[in-house]
């Protein structure tokens, strides 16, 4: 498992417990907090146009590429390719 190292200045006293996450089948070490879509795409070497979804209850739910998850360990997260389309 990958570990995240946060030395930002939004990490701060009281969230410093490693969880394990998974994105595309791969085990991840990242903090308790919410983490930015962004950050668990780069970690993941995810290209920043694809998609990324949360695995809930065994359905793909979307998260927002501008947005924040809440991350408290065992998440479960899949890429798939942006299909090229444009709006």
């Amino acid at each position: 498992m990958e570990q995240v190292d946060r030395n930002d200045k939004e990490h701060v006293e009281g969230s410093h417990d490693m969880v394990a996450i998974m994105i595309n089948g791969k085990g991840y070490g990242i903090y308790n907090e919410e983490a930015f879509v962004v950050e668990l795409k780069a970690i993941a070497g995810i290209h920043p146009a694809d998609k990324l979804n949360e695995v809930v209850h065994g359905v793909l739910v979307p998260v927002p590429d501008d947005g924040r998850v809440k991350v408290n360990g065992g998440e479960i997260f899949a890429s798939q390719p942006c299909d090229g389309k444009s709006s």
